[in-house]
């Protein structure tokens, strides 16, 4: 069988350990690279890991399960899919982190063989590698050389307690087609959703100021009434934004929460908020914009549900 490989290297112009550090961070990644959409650690073992990941890949939204090895020392970090899917018999490769002047040198490899009755050919697989690699190694120079990196992140939640039952309340987050018709700031939002579990969300909502914006953002269904997603299309003021919606039952009902880790954009908060705006009163606008909608979705859940639990049965 034969053995396919790549390499593809860029230089950064940051500490070898502090690309290191973003590479070793894997729960991250979604932050950091636009193709990774949502990873799980699933078990650590000293210098060893396995995690499940979802990530675009030539268009498509593909899940596979990988295990990787650190060294730190070296700076290196050897992975191996342990679920790859057709056309690929395995898919491996490695990171590596080297000093390099004042700066850094990343190359990352990778090494893949190909199923004997696979439909696609190595050169497509080619294609998917090149175009992500360079994705990802663009995306971890640009993190890596922002002196303000860790100030840009931006987290909070929201929470509503409702009278109901968890699986009422998630179904109402999940059937996100009908959202037009229950909240406010949603005009038009066009669902899709793959026999995996995975939705892709094209929504128009309009803000305080009457103004449009058209956002995308891929959904994932997980285990115990949760919803995991990244937005795709951002607004200006963003360069990444991770969202989760959990629900669990209680005594009373059920808890919903809503989480949100965005990563703001300098220049952007510059263009939408005027050039004055330092960056706590930019967390706040963000906050409040994307942190309302966010209570609005909680609260017409709420609304829904105990109206439903409510009303009397025939």
């Amino acid at each position: 069988m034969t053995t396919y490989e790549t390499e593809h290297r860029i230089t950064v112009a940051a500490p070898p350990d502090t690309v290191y550090a973003l590479l070793a961070d894997v729960a991250g990644w979604p932050l950091v690279f636009g193709p990774t959409l949502h990873v799980e650690v699933l078990e650590q073992q000293g210098t060893s890991e396995e995690f499940a990941i979802w990530a675009t890949a030539g268009g498509e939204v593909a899940q596979w399960t990988s295990r990787r090895t650190l060294d730190p020392v070296a700076r290196r970090i050897r992975f191996d899919q342990q679920t790859p899917r057709a056309p690929l018999a395995a898919m491996g490769g490695e990171w590596i982190v080297e000093p390099e002047g004042d700066g850094t040198l990343v190359v990352l490899t990778h090494d893949f063989t190909m199923r004997p009755d696979a439909a696609l050919g190595p050169d497509a697989v080619h294609a998917v590698v090149d175009a992500n690699s360079e994705a990802e190694l663009a995306a971890l120079r640009r993190h890596a050389e922002q002196d303000e990196a860790a100030d840009l992140l931006l987290e909070f939640e929201d929470t509503a307690d409702i009278d109901g039952s968890a699986e009422a309340v998630h179904d109402f987050l999940w059937r996100a087609e009908r959202w037009p018709d229950a909240l406010p700031h949603v005009v038009a939002l066009e669902l899709a959703e793959d026999a995996d579990g995975v939705q892709t969300m094209d929504m128009d909502v309009r803000n305080h100021r009457g103004e449009q914006h058209s956002l995308r953002s891929i959904r994932i269904g997980r285990p115990g009434h949760r919803i995991v997603y990244k937005q795709l299309v951002l607004p200006p003021v963003a360069t990444a934004h991770l969202g989760e919606w959990t629900v669990t039952g209680t005594a009373h009902g059920a808890r919903a929460v809503g989480r949100h880790r965005i990563v703001l954009e300098p220049a952007g908060i510059a263009t939408v908020l005027g050039p004055d705006t330092d960056l706590a009163a930019a967390k706040a606008a963000v906050r409040e914009a994307i942190g309302g909608n966010s209570r609005t979705t909680l609260r017409r859940a709420k609304e829904t549900v105990e109206s439903l639990a409510r009303a009397p049965r025939v």
